[in-house]
């Protein structure tokens, strides 16, 4: 008893270990997790009625369906990068003649707040 519970929790824990080993956005991987987990629900549910023989024909098929699965569930990967600079409503919003001057130190050092200037 020992040492089937010894064995079950190290089995877990490097399960959830390997799991986090992984790139969701890459389909063989996925189509991999998904013929693991396919087969295994496959040889489980075909040992409930017919016992060994049941195992031995479901886990193939639980496995290719797996695999399919997994391959159509993978996400597009994101878009990695800068984002867009941010536009001020100002510097649009002036008007015509006029522009946006940013702010800025005056030459006595004292802080100007953006605003609109004529052109």
């Amino acid at each position: 008893m020992k040492t089937l519970l010894l064995s079950s929790v190290l089995a877990g824990g490097l399960a959830l270990g390997l799991a986090a080993c992984t790139n969701p956005y890459d389909p063989g991987q996925r189509a991999l997790g998904g013929a693991t987990i396919g087969a295994a629900s496959g040889a489980a549910i075909g040992a409930a009625p017919a016992g060994c023989s049941g195992a031995a024909t479901d886990a193939p098929v639980g496995g290719i369906v797996g695999a399919v699965a997994g391959v159509a569930t993978t996400p597009p990967a994101p878009a990695y990068g800068y984002p867009p600079p941010r536009r001020y409503v100002a510097e649009t919003a002036c008007g015509p003649g006029r522009h946006w001057i940013r702010s800025h130190h005056d030459r006595f050092g004292h802080l100007v707040i953006g605003h609109c200037a004529p052109r």
